[in-house]
């Protein structure tokens, strides 16, 4: 009788399978996060959809902030807790300053580059459509854009404020923007709500413990900063969208609060990011200067949708449509 080529191939694949985890199995006892069943070859890689900081996000719903997954046969350490990120990429920076050089796990999550943001975003009127670039800046502007429209009383609030500043007057200048406190809380709440690159990944120089757990030398971290953005147990209703939270308070984007990582923090920060933003607050108070904005057809803000396209910036699905008039 001959031989079944799949059951061959089958075989041949369990083989490989059980012999690298006899090999590479854990000397002694160590104390490792919890880790959602696997299947061989894949190992947890069925359970990530394309919108992978969600599926992460929902794993850590079931199993903790502190996940151990397995891609194939590589153990990957997954963060999705304010603390542990600390120490992550404060207290044990220098043992985590290396970066991944895995080009499947950069095609999954991210690229290793920085992705300090430049502004760009087109605002035509009469047909008026708003798009975002291909950026974390243009991403940031598309998705507070979008939530200004999803909140008109947002909206209203922040062009207030910046009308008020300028007291008519056409050019902003940086002293005005320092004066647009509500400004700055509508971006920082669009960059809690919205990270734009949602992952940051480190690899570990040596065996270490970290939040009670053994690490082993060479395993990748993947720091889910959208998910922390999002975590109850540091954001109070994180899943409305509220720039008041921002106000009188000194916690910032720009890496010392580790609820709030959107561009990285420690060696591994992202450069230039305090003038990239700069420049972000500086476009959107000109939007909100010189436009009133409404949604096409007399369509209501809460039928706005916030479906995402998946990505290493993560952007809008579908292109963002607005209607500016002129401000008198």
């Amino acid at each position: 009788m001959p031989l079944n080529p799949f059951l061959l191939l089958l075989s041949s694949f369990l083989i490989v399978y059980f012999v690298t985890k006899w090999r590479y199995r854990p000397c002694g006892k160590k104390t490792l996060p919890p880790s959602p069943p696997k299947v061989p070859i894949l190992g947890n890689l069925h359970q990530l959809s394309a919108l992978t900081h969600r599926s992460l996000q929902s794993l850590g719903r079931k199993y903790g902030p502190v996940l151990l997954l397995h891609f194939g046969n590589k153990p990957v350490f997954i963060v999705q807790s304010a603390g542990v990120a600390m120490e992550i990429m404060k207290t044990n920076d220098l043992m985590f300053a290396d970066k991944p050089t895995s080009r499947t796990t950069d095609k999954l999550f991210f690229d290793s580059k920085c992705h300090a943001p430049r502004p760009g975003l087109d605002v035509n009127t009469g047909d008026d459509i708003v798009a975002g670039g291909t950026d974390t800046a243009s991403a940031t502007l598309e998705w507070a854009m979008t939530e200004l429209l999803r909140h008109p009383a947002v909206l209203k609030k922040l062009q207030n404020e910046v009308r008020e500043v300028l007291e008519g007057k056409r050019d902003i200048t940086d002293s005005d923007l320092e004066k647009m406190h509500y400004l700055k809380a509508v971006i920082k709440e669009t960059l809690r709500y919205h990270v734009p690159v949602p992952f940051m990944a480190r690899v570990a120089r040596d065996n270490l413990k970290v939040s009670g757990y053994d690490i082993a030398s060479g395993t990748l971290v993947i720091i889910n900063a959208w998910a922390i953005g999002r975590d109850p147990a540091s954001w109070s209703e994180p899943e409305n969208f509220e720039p008041e939270r921002f106000l009188n308070t000194p916690v910032d984007f720009r890496g010392q609060d580790f609820g709030l990582i959107p561009f990285g923090s420690g060696r591994r920060g992202c450069p230039g990011i305090t003038f990239a933003m700069a420049s972000v607050e500086l476009v959107l108070a000109n939007l909100m200067q010189k436009f009133n904005w409404d949604l096409p057809d007399g369509r209501k803000g809460e039928e706005l949708d916030v479906m995402e396209h998946p990505g290493v910036t993560i952007h809008r699905k579908n292109p963002l449509f607005a209607i500016a008039t002129d401000h008198c």
